[in-house]
Order: structure tokens, then sequence, then C-alpha cells
């Protein structure tokens, strides 16, 4: 109205209207016909859309609006001006053709997003497609609003609501999500039962997303009643898992919950091992850690990761690791935990899933209070529910942990501070809580019963993965960053009876002159005891050493955890083994050869501790460990035959056909050859159903 109507006040928009007034008469009748039908597009469009929307062969027309700066161009997708769509959509009305082209533009982006359903089902699957919808959001969103116009366009809203509501999900568009489709289903009339069933399983989903529990039934009832009519098994073991979940945290219902999730597996294990299978057993997870049952948790949320880890499915991974770091603080296994919580965290990170990361980030926060980092526990969990809040979600838990949280909270802080603390969390941005999140996520690696407040001095080093230095229980980040003193340490504590400073000089600086050598030394020796104390560093007559009371380093106990004969101790060794020897250091001939001998001992503590879970009949579990020994050579064919037997005997033929697949492709590709005769005969026998 504003621009049509030549408002005294806004001579400005008098001269855009007849700007492009003047320009759209110098069009072609065929220019001006596709100008005004492009303003159906909100937001930017690609030529794909153009031409199921206007009409085939319209590239050159495209082209010449774009030359006269009528349509703008960026990176293969098109836009309009907002003026000039409001002038186009004026155009669109008097030539009478509005109907029928946001009809086609509703139909375009309808069939896209149903055809991208699979691979966002259960969050960001698949980041090409993702981000796919991130770029057509705003369409989506005008066939929304076209579909509300009118209830026989009913249908086509439920079943977009269906396709899209996972993508809501992995964005962290909570609010959203649940808004469009209560009131799609408020609005909904004589739509086909199948549909209306889909549209409550969404329904349920996102009232679980926002922990309103008894919002799941009685819809979900109904949905299930329908599904078991169709041929839809992944929709009804999904509408079987909500209802479990609907049990478990709003009914308070274990048995009951028990049984329906038996059910929702059973249905899920026979539709493939996918990451639908994975979401039902993370709920089942939940509930059995909720009844108390943290053995069948563990199960369940490990079987959770080993499929996310074979489909290489980044929300698989990621939830699965973090609920398995809370089964892990129940147990009081600190490390393990801290262990699964920073892994998560990257996941989540890399995915942006926003209900994945306030989750781990609320774990990492109970972990620092367990290891006595009160105040940055507190803070992270304090910015957590904030981020709760603000995403309009809660995750899956039950009123008892919220309690348990809140007391801990208070015993681990005075009043006084803990409301200063309190309302610093609560104020962080959500960027800063995840990098505060990261900062200090490695300090909760070592258990409070590790380090007693008033315990006598130590010094922590974890060199497996990336070096980690503790003084008194904190990690002394300075140090981990100087290169040469954090090289000397590790020298020092590789060598237990001392080295003379001509050994040191010879492994730090081969190539250096004896004058610049002993000045390299001294300034390296005196930063090391500025970082981790001057008494940790003795000297005897030439020798200098590391003192060794008090003193804890992660290589000693892995070397004698890993040559034991208890599988208890080679699976302790075998779980502290982060990564290789000194990781991310520049080579070195002296911790080349400690790197390469470690990796050898882990190696074969990896196969010791197969073998005793194949003994025990353990077969997941050694499928776990023989996946690792993989991990660590891809060519290595003895243990990918191991993994696949474990695979096949575990009930997962297929993901051994994987690992089979995986080594012919490596040994292709590095060797130019073909596995061995006995690794492909393996690999026929458990494709004919034998468990090798």
């Amino acid at each position: 109205r504003l621009l049509s109507s030549g408002s005294r006040t806004m001579p400005r928009h008098r001269t855009i209207r007849e700007t492009i007034d003047w320009s759209y008469r110098l069009l072609s009748a065929d220019e001006q016909t596709l100008l005004r039908r492009l303003a159906v597009f909100a937001g930017s469009f690609t030529l794909d859309a153009v031409e199921f929307v206007c009409g085939e062969d319209v590239l050159e027309l495209l082209g010449a609006l774009v030359d006269k700066s009528l349509v703008m161009v960026d990176g293969g997708r098109y836009r309009l001006l907002e003026t000039v769509r409001q002038f186009a959509t004026e155009k669109l009305e008097q030539a009478g053709e509005r109907d029928r082209f946001r009809e086609r533009h509703a139909r375009f982006y309808f069939e896209l997003i149903e055809a991208a359903e699979p691979r966002i089902f259960a969050g960001a699957v698949d980041m090409a497609t993702m981000r796919r919808v991130d770029d057509e959001l705003g369409n989506v969103r005008a066939v929304f609003d076209w579909a509300e116009e009118n209830a026989s366009r009913s249908e086509l809203e439920l079943r977009l609501l269906y396709a899209l509501h996972w993508y809501w999900f992995a964005r962290g568009h909570f609010h959203e999500g649940r808004r469009r489709i209560e009131e799609a289903l408020t609005r909904a009339k004589d739509v086909p039962p199948l549909v209306r069933a889909r549209a409550y399983v969404a329904a349920g989903n996102a009232a679980v997303w926002q922990g309103d529990w008894n919002a799941v039934r009685p819809r979900i009832d109904e949905a299930v009643g329908i599904l078991r009519k169709s041929d839809d098994r992944r929709t009804l073991a999904s509408a079987l898992q909500l209802l479990g979940t609907a049990l478990a945290f709003a009914d308070d219902d274990p048995q009951d919950a028990q049984t329906v999730f038996a059910e929702a597996l059973s249905i899920a294990r026979a539709n493939g091992r996918d990451v639908a299978l994975a979401l039902t057993l993370y709920w089942a997870g939940l509930a059995a850690q909720i009844r108390g049952d943290l053995a069948s948790a563990r199960t369940a949320f490990e079987e959770a990761y080993r499929i996310g880890a074979d489909l290489d499915n980044m929300p698989a991974i990621g939830h699965a690791l973090g609920v398995l770091g809370f089964v892990a603080l129940a147990e009081n296994k600190h490390a393990e935990a801290i262990q699964a919580f920073r892994r998560a965290l990257e996941v989540h990170a890399e995915i942006d899933d926003r209900w994945g990361l306030t989750q781990v980030i609320e774990g990492i926060g109970l972990a620092l209070l367990d290891v006595g980092d009160a105040e940055v526990g507190t803070r992270l969990l304090a910015a957590a529910s904030a981020a709760w809040l603000q995403l309009g979600a809660r995750p899956g838990r039950q009123a008892e942990f919220e309690r348990e949280k809140d007391e801990r909270i208070h015993q681990a802080l005075g009043n006084d501070r803990l409301r200063v603390v309190l309302a610093s969390g609560a104020a962080l941005p959500y960027d800063e809580m995840v990098a505060i999140a990261r900062e200090h996520v490695a300090r909760a690696i070592q258990p409070t019963a590790e380090r007693p407040r008033n315990a006598a001095p130590s010094l922590r080093v974890l060199a497996l993965g990336p070096l980690e230095i503790w003084r008194d229980g904190r990690l002394l980040e300075t140090a981990a960053q100087s290169g040469r003193s954090r090289e000397l340490l590790l020298f020092l504590l590789a060598h237990p009876r001392g080295a003379t400073k001509e050994q040191i000089g010879a492994a730090l600086w081969p190539d250096v002159d004896p004058a610049r050598l002993r000045n390299n030394f001294h300034v390296t020796l005196h930063r090391l005891r500025k970082a981790i104390g001057s008494e940790w560093v003795v000297t005897s007559g030439e020798t200098y050493a590391i003192e060794r009371k008090g003193l804890g380093y992660d290589v000693e106990q892995f070397e004698k955890e890993a040559r034991a004969r208890e599988p208890e101790k080679v699976a302790r060794a075998v779980e502290s083994y982060r990564g290789e020897y000194f990781a991310h250091a520049s080579s070195g001939e002296w911790f080349e050869e400690v790197r390469d001998r470690l990796r050898d001992l882990y190696a074969n503590a990896l196969t010791v501790l197969g073998r005793a879970r194949v003994a025990a009949g353990d077969h997941a579990g050694a499928a776990e460990i023989y996946r690792r020994t993989v991990e660590l050579d891809d060519l290595n064919e003895e243990a990918t035959r191991n993994l696949m037997t474990a695979l096949a005997r575990s009930g997962d033929p297929a993901a051994a056909q994987r690992a089979y697949k995986r080594l012919a492709d490596a040994l292709h590709r590095e060797l130019e050859t073909e596995p061995e005769n006995a690794t492909t005969r393996l690999a026929e026998r458990i494709g004919r159903g034998e468990t090798g």
C-alpha cells in the first residue's frame, strides 16, 4: 500500500516504485511473466525450483532479469529484493495467477522435503541435506502459510510437518516445531488415518523434546492402533518407543514401559540395524536408567553407539556417548564419564546439535562437581538450565535427578557464593558456555578420590594422547603449551634413573653446537621448573631426574597393566590409552621409539582382551575391542577376521560384511592387492548365514 499510494512523506519510496515500474515496462512480455511469477518465492531459490514452478526453458529469461538488476544472484541461488518482490506480487495478482503459482511453489517444496525426510530422520544425519533445508527454510515456511489458509490442504500440511519435524530438532527450533504441529492438528479435518498417525508421532516427539511427558498420550495410543494395521513398520516402532517413554517418564509405570520397549525393539530390529533402532535403544536405555537398572541402560546405549559408529551417523554417536557419560557418573566411573562427555561434546559441536550440546554440558558440570571444581561446574549447570529455557526444550530426566542436582550444588557452594555463580552462569551466551566446557572438561579426568583436598603435593602426567600435566589437582595449561619444556619433562620421565645434560642435548637438540646446547638446556630447564615446581626436578651429580614420590604417570601404569595376565587389568590398560604417546608433537627420534613401543603394547593388549571376551562368550564386547585393533591398522587381516567373526556371532552379519569391504578397499588402495583367501572365505560363510 505504501509503494502504490505515493506517500508525500516518503518520496524516496515513491521514486523506488517508479523506477521498478519503469524497468518492468522495458521488459519483454516473457520477462514480465517470469518476474511476476518469481514473487511466490520467499528468500532465495534455485534454478530447478524456478523451472518447476514457473516453467521450463527459463534460464535465458532469468539471466536477462539478472542483467537488468531485477533479480540478484549469489553462489548459484537467486533472490528478489523485497521491494521488487512486493511489486511482482501485485502484478501476479493483477494477472490472476497468484493462486496457481503459489500451489506449484508449495508442491515443489513439499516434494523436496518429503524426499529428504529419510536423510534427516533422528537429526542431522546428512549434513548436505540439512544445509539444503537451511537454504530453503524461507520457502518451506511460505508453504506452511499457504497450507494454513485452506482446510482442504490439511493432508499436505501434516505430511510436510512429519517430514520436517526432525529438522527442527537438529536445528533447535523446538518452539516453532511444537507450535506448528499443534496448530495443524487442531485445524486438520478428514485426513487419512495413516497421515494423522504420523503427525501424532511428530507431535509426540516434539512433546518429548520439551519434557512434556503427559502430552504424549492419548494421541500416541491412537497412532499405535492405526499403525498396527499399516505396513509402516518404522513409524510403528517410533510410536511404540514414544508410548514406552510416556509410560516410563509420565506414568511412572516401569513394568509396562519395559513391555512396550521390548516390542518396539523387536520391530525396530526386524526393520534393520539403522538409526531408528539406535533411537529406540537410546530411549529404552533411559527408561532402564530410571528404574535403576544401570546394566541394561549401559547395554542399550553401547549398542546404540556401535550402530552410530558403523553407520558413521553423528547424532547417534553423540547422543549415545552423552548418556553413557551419565551412566558412568552414576557408577562413580568419573574418568570414563568425562571421556564420554568430551567426545560427545565434539560430535554435537560439529553438527551444532543444541539439544545434545546442552545435555552434555550439564553432564560436564556434574563431573566437575565430583572432582572439586565446584564454581565452574555450577556455572555450567546454571548456563545449561538457562539454555534449556531459551531452546524451549528439556532432556529426558526424572524429577529426582533435578532435586539431587540442586542439592549437590548447594552442598558445593555456600548460599551467598551460590547466588553469584548461578547468576553469572545463567547470563553466559551459548557459544561461551560451550567454550568454557571445552576448556575445563579435562580437569575432571582425575577422580576426587585420587587427590583429596589436604593431600601432599602431587604431579600427574598424562602422555598417552594429548599431553596433560596436573599439579596438585590443577591442570597446568602453560606447561602443556611450552614445547621444549614438556619434551624435557617426558624425556626425563622416560629415563627414571635420570639423564645427563649431554644425553638430553643429543635427544632434544641433536644438531646444535655445544654453546647453544648449554643455553637451550638451561633455559628449558628453568621453564620446566617454573611450570611444575622446582622440587620435581632433582639432581644427583651430573644427572637430572623427575622426583618419583607423589608422581602419577599414565605410561608406567599402562605398561604394568598391559603386561598383566588378568583381563580386568588389561581392560584398564586399554581404556587408559587415550591416543598415541605425546600426540600432536613434531617428530623426534627418541620419542618415536617410545611411541612405537607403546603402540605395539596397546595392540597386543587389544588382542589379549579380545580373546578373553570371546572365551567369555561376550562377542559384542569382543567386536568393540577388535574394532579398535582395526582402527590401529586397517590392513591387519587377522584383526579384521576376528572383528568379522565377533560381529557375526553377536548377530550383526551386515556389519561384518562392511568390515570386509573396508579391508578390501584399503588393501586395493594402499597395496593394490586383494584380501587373503581365508578372509574372503570367512566373508562368504557369513554371507550364507554362518557365524564364522
